[in-house]
């Protein structure tokens, strides 16, 4: 059975984008607080482990984003990013997302699995790697 299930958007519009932002990130290891400015904007593409590669337009490097710093961005949203560290391996900067600014997309189509008291549902689009719960109400 094909259901279709809508996300709701992100109250913020595009109009209301900052160029800096504060974000704290917790590392969970140390449990220290660190505080990063200057967020900057872009298009978030998540691989289907779940890392995620924001473009930023006039910027020739994207960000990448490990799976535990998408927070809940989706594939294909436009979010907001603050530069973290850059890869001791690859030189690339990586980053943690820290507002969603639009979503890419409104409706998601998949397979609504059913278990006694809730569901879950399975996107068709195999970029979309987060879980879609529905409990028994809805």
């Amino acid at each position: 059975m094909k259901k279709r299930t809508t996300k709701a958007h992100n109250k913020r519009t595009p109009n209301e984008q900052t160029n800096k932002s504060t974000a704290k990130h917790i590392n969970q290891n140390s449990k220290s607080n660190r505080t990063y400015a200057a967020a900057v904007t872009g298009k978030i593409e998540i691989n289907a482990q779940g890392v995620g590669y924001v473009v930023v337009p006039g910027v020739d490097t994207d960000i990448k984003v490990k799976r535990e710093n998408v927070k809940n961005a989706m594939h294909g949203d436009t979010v907001e990013v603050v530069i973290i560290r850059t890869s001791k391996t690859t030189q690339k900067p990586e980053g943690l997302v820290t507002n969603i600014v639009k979503r890419g997309q409104s409706e998601m189509i998949g397979t609504v699995e059913m278990n006694m008291n809730f569901a879950f549902v399975v996107p068709d689009n195999k970029s979309f790697t987060k879980d879609i719960f529905i409990n028994e109400k809805k």
